[in-house]
């Protein structure tokens, strides 16, 4: 792996931007004290600049900066073995720092996209922070936070949507969980997940009549695990890290039921429990994508189509969505093309797709879509 690794700890004489009228983080009228800067590179021999995208930067008060390297310092020196409460937090799942061009996050190894991130300081603040590399999902978490930090922080919450998670469980107590999952924060959230909702979680051998979590790595085979249990269990959900595009394919065409991002949050995995039992065998996948095919025929609700950029591929669009979208929020293929389905009223739509196009990160388009044109009154998960 020598010489493959992207450049660690250099510095780029920049510009950080000296002043802002408010600081984007907290809201509050505060001069910049640094600028997070985000440099995208791509991996074709060795780790590149990407010459696709423009690197973003992010200014940041003072008290903003030294509360955001404080979350990343500790998702970075406690991982899984004590997960950060906040939305979306990257885990490490167990793994080890071992290979150089890991994401120094999620310690996730990133097939093709990552970035370069530090933070520059403006006059006379403190040091600036030690550059590290990130990969897609990481960074766009990150920015997410440089973006808005007041929910995260405990100060608001979310414009777009209300309190995160108020919303009521689905009555699954019936119902047994089962797992194989080598990240302990997902198996950890899982857990809690089911304990709010009263649902029982049996050991990985007792699997039989329930539903079972599989974890997909880049590299490995799934396949086996979900052939195997396919026709004993309820359903089987794959977690998919960013770069088992193909893994997870595989697994969907030998019978898997759903699938969910890594890392996980309770509220996807409460929805994703719903979800996948709602549709039964039903659901028809699409190849590209790996998100169920839908017909939308005249349907009334609110929409917004994601058209992806430059070289980026379809199911990296599909992916991100997913992993930031709300649990009870639906990303589906129409025509192949990713289609997203909030459950928010249209006057909010606006306000959902400026978020979701700061987490792309410019990798997609965004666009309101005009469901009720497409044709007849009717929207159904094919299959």
């Amino acid at each position: 792996m020598a010489g493959r690794g992207p450049i660690v700890g250099q510095r780029v004489a920049d510009n950080p931007i000296m002043a802002y009228p408010v600081c984007p983080c907290c809201g509050d009228r505060r001069p910049a004290a640094a600028t997070l800067r985000r440099r995208p590179l791509r991996r074709t021999t060795s780790w590149q600049p990407d010459p696709l995208w423009q690197v973003r930067r992010h200014p940041l008060c003072g008290s903003c900066e030294r509360w955001l390297w404080g979350v990343l310092d500790e998702v970075r020196n406690h991982g899984a073995a004590r997960p950060v409460p906040l939305f979306g937090a990257p885990s490490t799942g167990g793994r080890l720092p071992v290979f150089e061009d890991q994401c120094q996050v999620c310690l996730a190894v990133p097939q093709d996209y990552g970035t370069m991130i530090d933070c520059i300081p403006s006059g006379g603040s403190r040091g600036s922070w030690p550059a590290f590399f990130a990969c897609a999902s990481c960074d766009a978490w990150i920015a997410s936070l440089a973006e808005d930090g007041r929910s995260a922080r405990g100060e608001a919450t979310r414009a777009i949507d209300g309190a995160y998670g108020d919303w009521p469980h689905p009555n699954l107590r019936e119902l047994r969980v089962s797992l194989d999952l080598a990240d302990r924060g997902s198996a950890a959230t899982i857990r809690e997940a089911c304990a709010e909702m009263g649902v029982e979680v049996v050991g990985g051998v007792d699997t039989v009549g329930s539903v079972l979590f599989v974890e997909a790595s880049p590299g490995a085979s799934v396949t086996r695990v979900v052939r195997e249990n396919v026709k004993i269990v309820r359903a089987v959900v794959v977690v998919t890290p960013f770069g088992a595009g193909r893994e997870l394919r595989e697994a969907l065409q030998a019978g898997a039921s759903n699938w969910l991002t890594l890392p996980l949050t309770p509220q996807q995995v409460t929805a994703g429990l719903a979800t996948t039992l709602r549709r039964g065998l039903r659901v028809r996948w699409d190849e590209l994508s790996c998100l169920p095919v839908a017909s939308l025929e005249g349907s009334d609700r609110p929409a917004i189509a994601f058209f992806p950029l430059g070289d980026t591929d379809v199911f990296s669009v599909a992916w991100l969505l997913r992993r930031f979208v709300r649990g009870y929020d639906e990303v589906v293929s129409v025509g192949g093309q990713v289609i997203l389905l909030p459950r928010a009223p249209a006057e909010r739509l606006e306000a959902v797709r400026v978020r979701l196009d700061l987490l792309l990160a410019g990798r997609a388009h965004s666009a309101p879509l005009d469901a009720a044109a497409t044709a007849p009154p009717r929207l159904d998960l094919a299959g």
